[in-house]
């Protein structure tokens, strides 16, 4: 993801952009892991996950980070409802939800 900063009214915005997108809402499938590369981004507008809005705990259950990314491993245990958020600012982050099983598309058809 990439951060964008403009001048709007003498403000500046600051938000996430994540796959050329304004602070989406995330989905995430339980079984997949989510790399983010935040290389861009770190020293400035740390990109982190927790329960509630703009933290400030951070969560950090299948979390892993280390110099230019973040990524979640994916499973049943993951809160269904995230947050990922800036640790220096609010607002620049959205919600991140976990489906569940009642949620995903099996392979498996009615018989008829």
């Amino acid at each position: 993801y990439n951060w964008y900063e403009t001048e709007y009214d003498k403000f500046i915005i600051l938000t996430y952009y994540i796959n050329g997108i304004a602070k989406p809402v995330l989905t995430f499938v339980p079984g997949q892991n989510y790399r983010f590369d935040t290389s861009n981004v770190d020293s400035h507008h740390p990109f982190k996950f927790s329960l509630t809005a703009n933290g400030p705990t951070q969560y950090t259950y299948g979390v892993s980070s280390g110099s230019g990314f973040i990524e979640i491993n994916v499973d049943y245990a993951t809160s269904s409802s995230l947050f990922y958020y800036c640790t220096n600012h609010s607002g620049m982050g959205n919600t991140a939800t976990t489906l569940r099983s009642e949620n995903l598309i099996t392979g498996h058809k009615p018989d008829q």
